[in-house]
């Protein structure tokens, strides 16, 4: 490389309306050569070749995978907003869950005393006393 430092500096980026918020960075590394300098070592414009002084690596980049549903959202939403989207959909699974199943047991005991009274009812015209029944 050249007689300067391998690493630029780091500058925070902010937006115009939230100059509280961080909105990333931006690594920036100036080098001042001489004329005779610059003409022993061309370098690219951006990563075209000659690649060097310093090297421009492409960037990684994240991609969405149809068949990771929760990795897409999480590069979406980003990790915070989707613990939050998933805390809220499980709890609204489980309030569906136990409606459902209330739903099921309010029946299951509605019918049991309807049941109770008809044997009571029809008991009660026969003249005989009522039982419960134990089979059912």
């Amino acid at each position: 490389l050249l007689d300067g430092p391998d690493e630029g500096r780091w500058i925070p980026l902010y937006h115009p309306s939230k100059n509280e918020v961080m909105q990333g960075e931006v690594e920036i590394m100036v080098t001042m050569l001489t004329v005779k300098k610059a003409e022993q070592k061309p370098v690219g414009r951006a990563r075209d070749q000659p690649n060097r002084d310093p090297e421009l690596r492409q960037p990684v980049r994240q991609t969405l995978n149809p068949f990771d549903p929760l990795g897409s959202l999480a590069i979406i939403l980003g990790p915070d907003l989707l613990r939050k989207v998933l805390i809220v959909g499980i709890c609204m699974l489980c309030l569906f869950l136990s409606c459902s199943l209330a739903v099921f047991i309010i029946n299951d005991v509605l019918s049991a005393y309807i049941n109770m009274a008809i044997q009571s009812a029809s008991a009660a015209k026969s003249g005989m006393p009522s039982m419960p029944n134990s089979l059912g």
